[in-house]
């Protein structure tokens, strides 16, 4: 049992002890200070983490992109089919005319009269250039009145209610070769379905004949149109 001096001193040791607490507790600008040092150092110690995450993380994509690269530039590249691949994807495409596909445009032809001097690709069976005779430029060449960049020339129409065909993706056959005169076809698969272009000059003419027939294409042009589109496309 504690006697009265005891309880007084201990009352004045803690009165001692609170006093002291109280006298040396910091400052609230000093407690502001010491949790903005410490959120300080929580930002920086976060970051470190994530810097050191992300270095993980390029170590690993470092391994992995390359190998995604290599497989993303070897489907950018041309697939390059075999013949038999090749001839399946064109008939998908054209069908009964897929053997008829243009290989090259190189092949010309010429008719011509003492007017005019008229060149025939063999791809589209288009008109590539018109030369008229007797004329030159100021350069003393050749009077050309347009050329195969300058100019368009194609049949469109609809095949089997599902594609469509242009006559300008095809090579043409030229028959009955004549100075003034030429028959080219578009054969199908099947050659006694074709498509013919005829041109012809009279003498002493600048006018160039065209007529254009279709032979047994029942089946293929689609049954659904009445009418073709011929474009024709000249540049000056």
């Amino acid at each position: 049992m504690f006697d009265k001096n005891t309880l007084i001193g201990t009352a004045l040791i803690a009165a001692v002890v609170f006093g002291w607490l109280w006298y040396t507790k910091p400052s609230q600008a000093e407690i502001d200070k010491l949790k903005k040092t410490n959120d300080s150092i929580a930002v920086v110690e976060k970051q470190k983490k994530i810097s050191d995450s992300l270095k993980t993380k390029g170590a690993d994509l470092a391994l992995t992109i390359p190998d995604s690269l290599s497989a993303a530039a070897s489907i950018s590249q041309p697939v390059k089919l075999d013949s038999a691949q090749l001839a399946s994807a064109n008939y998908n495409k054209y069908r009964d005319f897929s053997n008829a596909v243009a290989k090259n445009d190189t092949v010309k032809h010429i008719i011509e009269n003492d007017k005019i001097k008229v060149t025939i690709a063999a791809k589209g069976a288009r008109i590539a250039s018109v030369e008229l005779k007797g004329h030159k430029r100021a350069d003393g060449s050749p009077l050309i009145l347009f050329n195969p960049q300058s100019s368009s020339q194609n049949l469109v129409f609809n095949a089997y209610n599902a594609i469509q065909i242009n006559t300008g993706d095809f090579n043409f056959v030229s028959e009955n070769k004549k100075t003034n005169a030429i028959t080219l076809k578009l054969f199908a698969n099947d050659p006694s379905k074709y498509i013919e272009y005829t041109y012809n000059i009279k003498d002493n003419d600048f006018i160039v004949n065209y007529e254009i027939r279709f032979h047994n294409l029942e089946g293929i042009v689609s049954e659904n149109i009445d009418q073709l589109s011929y474009k024709w496309k000249m540049d000056y």
